[in-house]
């Protein structure tokens, strides 16, 4: 979920079309796109900012910059509950199955239980 303010749209857009279900989560590793090195914990990372600043040159890592904090807001534990209230109850057009599901990091910022098993396509009995 990169564009938590259509995320909606996009499930809504997506629904006539989806047989199953919809797994919705959090960016994995937003450091990766850290330019200016705030969260970056690990000399590797460092190389990896140092490398996207030569990559992309200082007016684009800004755009880098803008766009990640973005995503974080978007993403933030206020903005997942509100997605989650309005998203949690959807189901699949025409058999009334659940819709859509939330990976393991919006359920831990949310404080709702994990699985007992790891993450995987549910089956019919879920």
């Amino acid at each position: 979920m990169l564009d938590a303010d259509h995320i909606e749209e996009l499930v809504d857009d997506l629904t006539p079309f989806i047989n199953h279900s919809i797994w919705i989560g959090t960016m994995n590793h937003p450091w990766y796109f850290d330019i200016d090195e705030s969260d970056v914990k690990t000399e590797a990372g460092i190389k990896r900012v140092e490398r996207n600043l030569n990559f992309f040159g200082s007016r684009k890592a800004n755009r880098i910059r803008i766009e990640r904090q973005k995503i974080m807001v978007g993403q933030s534990p206020g903005n997942l509950k509100s997605i989650y209230d309005k998203l949690d109850n959807k189901t699949i057009l025409g058999n009334g199955n659940r819709l859509v599901y939330w990976k393991w990091h919006i359920k831990e910022a949310l404080g709702l239980p994990q699985p007992d098993r790891p993450e995987q396509w549910p089956t019919d009995k879920i």
